[in-house]
């Protein structure tokens, strides 16, 4: 019997600048631990990107509520042409941190743990998982694990991560109990039967999941809550102009109707 619970295939989404990958929500699964939404963005060909060294990683947590906007430094406001490639990734609060205040953290790719096991290289983003721990601050019980390899692997999770696991094939191949998942993709194996994993050669992966909330969560557009009745109020706030505005920043984007 298969020990793969579901694969999901990326679906377009057309969301202004981008057309990107929908991973998550998916209709048969919603959320993968306490991960609740993952686009995938790119390649494309952009005028400048944001600076951020390459493996760095911002982490922010919305709490109660939090506006924020991301511009290109004027140094970088030429013709040059860059390629912008990456995933916005959002992890739902426990519901006792769903009010707290918002913060924001910056940690360099010198900061978080690393380590090599035969032609596999493994980066621990944030969370816990094989025994090492990220400085990263998260507020549940989570991992998020970035793999490259050079040359075939077999890659083992048993007693290495915890409860639900998610594998996101950013370039490359899988195989998992005799199927295989190709770029594009994302796995989610079984909880209690996570069978090996033989990672081809020149692929990358992402690797997230962690123990899942109680309480369902419910999503529209940037408003995440296990309230309702408070993603209303947040929707009405959000039309009504009430956030609190980015300092020295005067744009407002309009809240799309589902």
């Amino acid at each position: 019997m298969s020990n793969i619970d579901l694969i999901i295939e990326e679906r377009s989404r057309d969301i202004g600048d981008f057309l990107v990958g929908r991973l998550l929500p998916f209709r048969k699964k919603r959320m993968v631990g306490p991960f609740i939404f993952i686009d995938h963005m790119g390649p494309t060909k952009l005028g400048s990107e944001q600076i951020i060294k390459s493996g760095a990683v911002n982490w922010m947590v919305a709490g109660k509520g939090v506006t924020h906007t991301e511009r290109k430094p004027s140094a970088l406001r030429n013709k040059n042409k860059f390629i912008a490639h990456g995933y916005q990734i959002w992890v739902a609060l426990p519901k006792k941190f769903e009010d707290c205040e918002p913060e924001f953290h910056h940690f360099d790719v010198e900061q978080l743990p690393k380590w090599r096991e035969g032609s596999a290289t493994f980066k621990l983003i944030a969370g816990e998982g094989y025994g090492k721990k990220s400085p990263v601050p998260v507020k549940s019980e989570l991992f998020m694990i970035e793999i490259k390899t050079e040359k075939q692997f077999e890659l083992n999770t048993k007693n290495n991560l915890q409860v639900e696991i998610g594998i996101c094939i950013v370039e490359g191949e899988i195989e998992a109990c005799g199927t295989s998942i190709k770029k594009g993709n994302m796995m989610v194996s079984k909880v209690e039967n996570t069978c090996n994993v033989t990672i081809k050669p020149k692929t990358h992966l992402l690797l997230f999941g962690g123990k899942p909330y109680e309480e369902e969560r419910f999503i529209y557009w940037n408003f995440v809550s296990s309230d309702k009745n408070k993603l209303e109020k947040a929707k009405i706030d959000w039309k009504n102009n009430a956030f609190l505005k980015v300092p020295g920043d005067t744009t407002y984007v309009k809240m799309p109707e589902y």
